[in-house]
């Protein structure tokens, strides 16, 4: 591991990345401009949303009880006067209760990232990468969160059940394993939710899933905001416009044009293959007569980590907090992060100087790599494959950030 410190470490330049604010430890971090303004959700915020659920499930449940119980007196009644269609109609009453309520859940949590009780206490589910709806991610944390908790209890209630069918003596077994079971998966998951959160307040499943939760009350919702822009971007100029909507005035038809003079000159338009050369060209930017063109000689690039590190970008080298270098990168240098909220993977990114700029490339890291330019925009790099960013361009990967500088 080569690790370099400059006598004067360089500072980190304001660039157009957005802060997010971590709701309970009052902390905030520097965040793609996707995430600006938003507030994640406290530990309170959450138990909130998770006694609403519980509620919810524990007043159906009573419900049940009752019903089955009523069901269960007119099945004895049966046995007297032979009228059983009373008790059978009842029973089909919790039925539609769980159905119904189940369906909605997944509805909401597919669609919105909440269940009822988050959509109650005023939080969703987003995706980490980019802001935006959570979708088959949110069911993949309510299916893991379901299996944290459910796996303990249903083997306590196998127990039980094969305990009750073999006694002899007994019709009936207190259900003691099925209540060791649910205590042993809350106490799984309140172990996964309190001690493996990180600086963010994501905790393992959150990280697992590439999703976090935020609190709509305190800050700005990325979800909904990136619908607008998306709808913003697909609708054509002066399409779309709704009946009796007053026509933007000449100040704001102005500064609009300034904008998209500002964005053309940020980011000029190339051609999908052009764009895609850039991205992917390594050996072929490289002249195939190396006599005939001088290459200058480039001052190496500098990063500049989150906790004031700098290190002098000479050769490739592979990031993570335990990094590996593959065939693809066996030549590079191994470069360690510390990161006790392990949202960094061990070997999450390599980067390497390519003239005068920095190739950044994701190795399949959980929680992705992006980056945003001097200019403002920002960009995912696609695991496998690479992008050149320049002087100035900041680097996230994970909860750490870094900065390309000179």
């Amino acid at each position: 591991m080569r690790r370099k410190r400059v006598n004067q470490p360089l500072t980190l330049k304001e660039t157009p990345a957005g802060r997010m604010r971590v709701e309970g430890k009052h902390r905030t971090f520097m965040v793609p401009p996707y995430l600006d303004g938003v507030c994640v959700a406290s530990d309170a915020r959450r138990a909130v949303a998770y006694l609403f659920d519980t509620g919810i499930i524990g007043g159906i449940l009573l419900l049940s009880v009752i019903i089955f119980t009523r069901a269960f007196l007119g099945a004895v009644m049966w046995i007297t006067d032979g009228d059983l269609s009373e008790s059978v109609n009842e029973l089909l009453v919790p039925l539609l209760c769980w159905v119904a309520v189940a369906v909605l859940n997944l509805s909401l949590v597919a669609l919105r990232g909440q269940s009822i009780g988050r959509w109650l206490a005023r939080t969703r589910v987003v995706r980490y990468d980019d802001g935006r709806q959570a979708g088959v991610r949110a069911l993949a944390k309510v299916v893991l969160t379901g299996v944290i908790i459910g796996l303990p209890l249903c083997l306590g209630l196998v127990i039980d059940v094969y305990f009750t069918l073999n006694m002899a003596n007994s019709p009936f077994v207190f259900p003691m394993c099925t209540l060791i079971g649910g205590a042993i998966g809350l106490g799984a998951f309140s172990w996964t939710t309190l001690k493996t959160q990180n600086r963010t307040n994501r905790h393992w499943i959150d990280r697992a899933c590439g999703v976090m939760t935020i609190d709509l009350r305190e800050g700005r919702d990325s979800a909904a905001s990136a619908v607008e822009d998306a709808v913003s971007a697909e609708r054509p100029a002066g399409a779309g416009r709704p009946a009796g909507a007053e026509r933007p005035t000449d100040a704001e038809q102005s500064v609009d044009a300034e904008q998209s003079a500002e964005v053309e000159k940020a980011v000029p338009a190339s051609p999908p293959d052009e764009v895609e050369s850039r991205e992917m060209r390594s050996d072929e930017q490289e002249s195939p007569d190396d006599d005939a063109i001088v290459v200058p000689q480039q001052d190496p690039m500098t990063l500049v980590f989150d906790d004031g590190t700098s290190y002098v970008l000479e050769q490739a080298v592979v990031v993570g907090r335990n990094p590996c270098c593959d065939d693809d990168h066996r030549e590079a240098t191994r470069l360690q992060i510390v990161d006790p909220s392990m949202s960094v993977s061990k070997t999450h990114m390599a980067l390497a100087p390519k003239a005068g700029a920095v190739l950044v490339e994701d190795l399949h890291s959980t929680n992705g790599t992006y980056v945003t330019t001097a200019d403002g925009h920002t960009s995912s790099v696609l695991p496998g494959r690479c992008l050149i960013v320049g002087h100035g361009s900041t680097i996230y990967f994970g909860d750490r950030v870094v900065q390309v500088g000179e």
